[in-house]
């Protein structure tokens, strides 16, 4: 449920960022709007049907543990802008900012593993992993472009160009990775 949210909470997003010539200040801010906004309803959706989805697929398993799993959509939601300006600052060590992310939440994770928190350590992963790039382990990478980076007759919204095959390309990947034999 988590990936499907944020697979179509950025819905494109990602794509025109990526295609985008030059991201301008005001196109990353509203890019990080609608994707915070996205986020904030979908996590609401998860955790409005967790109670259900736990009952239905997960038999005596704890509603709890989907609901605050779907809070980590939100923040995955600035993570993609976060990500995107971060590496136009730095292209070069992108893999290293990546790795770091992942190697703190998969410390975290086994950690709390091993300390007793059975599935919470699956959610800890899955939080900080996200948690981790926008608290500033990409060594001081900006939110957002600097102001200079504008340009003056640059559109509010970036151009969507794109959007429709980056989209398909991320259900594709969701649907072989999830598919079971």
């Amino acid at each position: 449920m988590v990936t499907a949210a944020t697979r179509l909470m950025e819905a494109g997003t990602r794509g025109s960022i990526i295609l985008a010539p030059q991201l301008t200040r005001t196109q990353a801010l509203t890019a990080l709007a609608q994707n915070v906004g996205a986020g904030l309803l979908l996590s609401g959706v998860i955790v409005a049907i967790s109670v259900p989805m736990a009952h239905g697929f997960a038999h005596g398993g704890d509603p709890l543990v989907l609901a605050v799993l779907g809070l980590s959509v939100v923040t995955f939601a600035p993570a993609i802008v976060r990500w995107r300006c971060s590496s136009a600052a730095s292209s070069s060590s992108g893999a290293q900012r990546a790795g770091r992310r992942t190697i703190t939440a998969s410390t975290l994770a086994v950690a709390s593993a091993v300390l007793g928190a059975g599935v919470w350590s699956l959610v800890i992963r899955s939080c900080s992993t996200t948690a981790a790039g926008i608290a500033g382990l990409d060594r001081g990478a900006p939110l957002l472009p600097p102001r200079d980076a504008a340009a003056p007759n640059a559109p509010r919204r970036l151009a969507r160009a794109g959007a429709l095959s980056f989209m398909l390309f991320s259900l594709t990947d969701f649907v072989v990775f999830n598919a079971t034999t």
